[in-house]
């Protein structure tokens, strides 16, 4: 229709599928309310969100992020997908309009950083990538959030080492115990 590309990968699980265990995961839709998100666009994000939302497995959670010149959030922390938190979360989606500017860095920013419930956890981002406000270079968008994960890859090292260090002393202290009862 216009002159936009779309692509889709499908990955179809084969016959013995139903013997695979899911695990449990934590979902955040970002949904990009801009004006530059034409009324019909926005109409199939609403469609594929509550989609995917009546297929949550029953141990996932999920929340969502609707972001123009600011963003919104549907819970404060990531819900179950039963039948209330996902009656209300379509009705969250269908009141979503068009507002002015698109700050894709902040939604973002503001999802990276969250403490997550559940990993692992994935963000699914509903745009069509024309970032107005804020940093606006893709770019120098995707630099930023990749720095933002790997400071946080870093403290979470870091936190490894120091326990280890800690369960190693310990381990120590608990020699010595034994030796010297013996």
């Amino acid at each position: 229709k216009d002159s936009q590309k779309y692509y889709k990968i499908s990955i179809i699980a084969g016959k013995d599928a139903e013997d695979l265990q899911t695990s449990p995961k934590e979902i955040l839709f970002l949904v990009d309310c801009s004006l530059s998100i034409k009324r019909e666009r926005l109409e199939e994000f609403k469609k594929g969100l509550e989609y995917a939302l009546n297929n949550l497995n029953p141990e996932d959670s999920f929340n969502i992020v609707a972001f123009k010149e600011r963003i919104f959030w549907f819970s404060q922390y990531s819900v179950s997908p039963d039948d209330l938190n996902i009656r209300d979360a379509v009705r969250f989606v269908d009141k979503l309009s068009a507002g002015e500017s698109t700050d894709t860095y902040t939604a973002l920013y503001e999802t990276v950083k969250i403490k997550h419930s559940i990993n692992p956890s994935y963000i699914i981002f509903f745009s069509d990538g024309k970032p107005t406000q804020g940093i606006t270079n893709s770019r120098k968008i995707i630099n930023e959030i990749t720095k933002l994960k790997n400071e946080e890859i870093q403290k979470l090292e870091n936190e490894i080492r120091r326990n280890k260090k800690e369960l190693a002393n310990e381990l120590e202290s608990i020699e010595k115990e034994i030796i010297d009862i013996k």
